[in-house]
Parts: C-alpha cells; sequence; structure tokens
C-alpha cells in the first residue's frame, strides 16, 4: 500500500467525489494517541463502516508496520493484520476522508491519532444535511456512463444522507448483469436510511425492479 500524508487529496483509486487521505500510514509508524472515551467512540464508529468498506480490491494487504517490525526481529511468531478496502467518512463542513479499512489496527496497535476534522467526521449525527456532495453522488449513481465501482460507491456513501437519496438509489442505472452487485448496496442503503428515521416507504420501490425490492425486502427482515 502505498504512503500518503494526512489531508493530501485521494489518488490511489476510482472514487466518484474528492476525497482526502487519512491514516495512509505504508511502513511508517506514528505519533503515539492519548486513547480515552474519545477513541473508543472513534473505534465503534470505524468498526460500523468496516461492514460495507468501499473500493474492495484483489487480495489483502498486510500492515507494513508489523512486516517491517518482524524484519527487525519484533514481535516474531505474531500474526500480521491485513484487510481490503476503505473507510468513507463525511462531515457537515463538506468535508470527504478517506481511509483503509487497516486504521483500526494503526490507531490500537501503532498509536496513530487521526486529524482533528476526521473525527468531527466520525461523530457526526446522520443523516447530513442534502448538499452538493449528496446531489453528485446520486447523479454518479443514476449516470449510465459511470463505472460500476464508482455507482456501488456512490450506493454505499448515500448511507450518511436521508430520505432525499432514495430516489437515486431506487432509480440506480443497472444492467442486468450488474444486478448481483449493485442493488445489494442499494437496498442496504435503503433500508439504513428506513431504520434511521423509523418507518419503511414502500411506495417508493413500485416503480423499481423486482431484483431491488426483494433485496430491500430481504434486507428489512434482518
Amino acid at each position: 500500500m502505498s504512503r500518503y500524508e494526512d489531508l493530501t487529496p485521494y489518488v490511489y483509486a476510482e472514487a466518484p467525489l474528492d476525497l482526502l487521505n487519512i491514516g495512509w500510514l505504508g511502513s511508517e509508524s506514528a505519533a503515539s494517541n492519548d486513547g480515552g472515551l474519545e477513541m473508543a467512540r472513534l473505534l465503534q464508529k470505524l468498526h460500523e463502516l468496516s461492514r460495507r468498506p468501499q473500493n474492495l480490491m484483489m487480495g489483502l494487504h498486510s500492515c507494513e508496520i508489523c512486516l517491517q517490525d518482524r524484519a527487525d526481529g519484533l514481535g516474531v511468531g505474531l500474526e500480521v493484520p491485513a484487510g481490503t478496502g476503505e473507510l468513507w467518512l463525511f462531515g457537515r463542513d463538506g468535508s470527504a476522508y478517506s481511509a483503509p479499512v487497516l486504521i483500526e489496527h494503526y490507531i490500537v496497535d501503532h498509536g496513530y491519532m487521526p486529524p482533528e476534522g476526521f473525527l468531527r467526521a466520525a461523530f457526526e449525527e446522520l443523516p447530513l444535511p442534502p448538499d452538493a456532495r449528496s446531489r453528485q453522488l446520486s447523479e454518479v449513481l443514476l449516470s449510465p456512463i459511470a463505472s460500476l465501482d464508482d455507482r456501488a460507491n456512490a450506493a454505499i456513501t448515500l448511507a450518511w444522507w436521508g430520505a432525499e437519496a432514495e430516489p437515486a438509489l431506487v432509480g440506480a442505472y443497472c444492467k442486468p448483469e450488474e444486478y448481483d452487485i449493485l442493488y445489494p448496496e442499494c437496498a442496504q442503503t435503503i433500508v439504513s436510511i428506513w431504520r434511521r428515521k423509523g418507518s419503511a416507504n414502500w411506495h417508493s420501490l413500485e416503480e423499481a425492479p423486482s431484483f431491488l425490492a426483494d433485496q430491500v425486502a430481504a434486507e428489512w427482515r434482518q
């Protein structure tokens, strides 16, 4: 995995909107954090986000700091953590961040402390109000020329916003051969929005493809 300084523009992979790098440490150790209640809250949020990571890649990436430690004779015999994908976080101030899934490990085992803006985004109360980012993500989801990866990432990301994202999730452009990839992500986000507001909007699915409606029903029953 490449190393990027915190708060530099994200360029590692394709993304449907502009992001800033957070926690791309490579093989360099981090300054130590103080732990405490805020860190516990942060780890809980990151753990929740890790259930739906973005930009999944082929294979796993091992922690380069741990690999360097093993090369230096430290922690020999201990398992080296590995992961794939990214966690995207968004703030009400318009900020947008990408962190590798291994950021939890970097915080707990290597003392990494993310910047303040990232912490604020992690503690945001959802849903976020509609803004340029949610509109851009909706446009990507509805676009017949956007890549499948961008549309899938947009479907996951719209979970940060509210009911105004539903039309794009229901009307997402999707070829039949993409149903198994895109519609489960749309369904999960639709249901997460419904659960957050405490009620389902089955009426919004009346014009939806049956495959998507079935996915939403199955997700709602879980």
